[in-house]
């Protein structure tokens, strides 16, 4: 049986890394392509698979193709790759935001006759694997078929899939990814302005500072060039910005105020939305285990 061929350009990126070792252990045959030749070559070395002299020799007779470049740069990538990707390929990209991507994927996909996915994974490359991590999914019109296909390789391994359109995407990643991050970014910019050296400020700290600068530590541990795309590429988040300073400004003024009443109100709403999640009530139990295992490793 003929093994399956996979080309990964950004091969040489976290992610792109992750993926070839994946698919690898799938028995893939993996070929990375990159613009930096030195850390693309050595990246190759380590996982012990082929590189590219070029992206387009990277995606020739490749069964799919994966394009893990910046997102501002996915739909370019994707536009200039698109003549010399056989006809028997399935294209799929894993950027943060989708924005124009699908869109692309679509016309290209239409014009030269490869099938096309959105894709989405909705963690980073210290997972040791996919069980229980979700992976999104955005069927391109025309190849739904390979939407379905792609998706069952990874639920086949563990992951929850979640089919979607680009839109509802985006509009969500404003929630679960732009939003956090910027908090632990307003929280690190905050650490800023304590004029104490850390650790002399960890001598003070509680389990809920321990918690959210474990957080906060784990954001400036990425590449901050991705951070701030998801940032500033995301047209949804950009929008609940202006929402987020009414709220912070009202929240200001009820504190300066010493306005109890409306405090506890204001709690009382964010409280019912929170016993939405069906993990509310062993909230605290769960955080406490958490700690556990943080004192414990170190």
């Amino acid at each position: 049986m003929e093994t399956s061929k996979i080309a990964i350009i950004g091969g040489r990126g976290r992610m792109g890394a992750w993926f070839a070792k994946y698919f690898k252990n799938k028995n893939y045959s993996v070929i990375l392509s990159a613009r930096n030749r030195e850390k693309l070559i050595a990246t190759a070395e380590r996982l012990g698979v082929k590189h590219a002299e070029n992206n387009m020799e990277a995606v020739k007779k490749a069964d799919l193709v994966m394009i893990s470049v910046p997102i501002s740069s996915t739909a370019g990538v994707i536009m200039e790759l698109a003549p010399y990707i056989d006809k028997k390929s399935t294209v799929f990209d894993i950027a943060s935001v989708k924005g124009e991507i699908p869109k692309t994927l679509e016309e290209q996909s239409l014009k030269y006759g490869f099938k096309a996915v959105s894709v989405h994974p909705m963690f980073g490359p210290g997972a040791t694997n996919l069980m229980g991590h979700t992976v999104v999914i955005i069927p391109i019109p025309g190849s739904e078929g390979a939407a379905e296909k792609l998706g069952k390789v990874f639920s086949d391994d563990g992951a929850v899939v979640v089919s979607t359109n680009s839109q509802t995407h985006d509009r969500m990643i404003n929630s679960v990814l732009s939003l956090p991050h910027f908090l632990n970014i307003l929280f690190g910019s905050a650490l800023l302005e304590i004029p104490d050296p850390l650790p002399r400020i960890k001598e003070f700290s509680g389990t809920t500072f321990e918690l959210q600068l474990l957080l906060t530590e784990c954001v400036f541990g990425e590449d901050p060039e991705l951070y701030s795309e998801i940032q500033m590429r995301n047209k949804e988040f950009l929008k609940f910005l202006n929402k987020m300073e009414k709220i912070f400004g009202e929240l200001k003024r009820v504190i300066e105020k010493n306005e109890k009443t409306e405090f506890s109100k204001n709690f009382e709403r964010i409280r019912e939305k929170l016993k939405q999640d069906a993990g509310y009530e062993n909230a605290y139990d769960r955080f406490y285990q958490i700690i556990k295992i943080m004192k414990n490793s170190k």
